[in-house]
């Protein structure tokens, strides 16, 4: 997988731009987060991009690709992202890892939940489950977290939904937390 870069919020109007000049053998993937909000009958679920700027790129050639992107005119503004190296004398862009798109992947499929025990909060399900450390901030209010991504040999900041249940009083956090009394 490749990475084009876009102008936040045209992600899905690009997509179906390059869509046109696709090969058959190519995917283009604007990876969709699970997002709660507050409608009249309580809180819905909605789908909204989690990688602003950029869509994912599955391609034999990538170099045929950006040859291609380049012949159109530059109205969202696509450029292919990720550090040039040699390999065998051959220049060769930058892919996602594996456990890069495992990742994007488990966020893209549900939302987490999590129990405040005290002043932490544990994650119980979902895919934020022990990676509590990666988390920056929480809006309780809001249902998200921050959490920190590492992305192409850098970190994004992004936020991903994230429901917290209730609060736990110190004495049942011993317990939950599945302590032998």
């Amino acid at each position: 997988m490749y990475v084009i870069q876009t102008i936040a919020g045209n992600e899905i109007k690009a997509r179906d731009y390059m869509t046109h000049f696709l090969l058959p053998s190519e995917s283009l993937w604007v990876p969709m987060k699970p997002k709660a909000i507050k409608g009249e009958n309580g809180w819905i679920e909605i789908k909204e991009v989690l990688l602003p700027s950029y869509i994912l790129l599955d391609t034999p050639d990538p170099w045929d690709f950006k040859w291609r992107l380049n012949k159109y005119p530059p109205d969202y503004n696509l450029h292919m992202v990720g550090r040039i190296y040699k390999e065998n004398g051959v220049d060769n862009f930058g892919q996602v890892t594996d456990k890069e798109l495992a990742f994007i992947r488990a966020l893209c499929g549900q939302s987490s939940i999590g129990v405040k025990v005290d002043d932490k909060v544990t994650i119980i399900s979902g895919p934020l489950v022990k990676m509590e450390g990666k988390i920056k901030k929480i809006n309780r209010h809001k249902r998200k977290a921050l959490i920190n991504l590492p992305f192409m040999s850098n970190s994004l900041d992004i936020w991903v939904a994230l429901e917290v249940l209730s609060s736990l009083p110190e004495a049942k956090s011993a317990s939950f937390a599945g302590s032998k009394e």
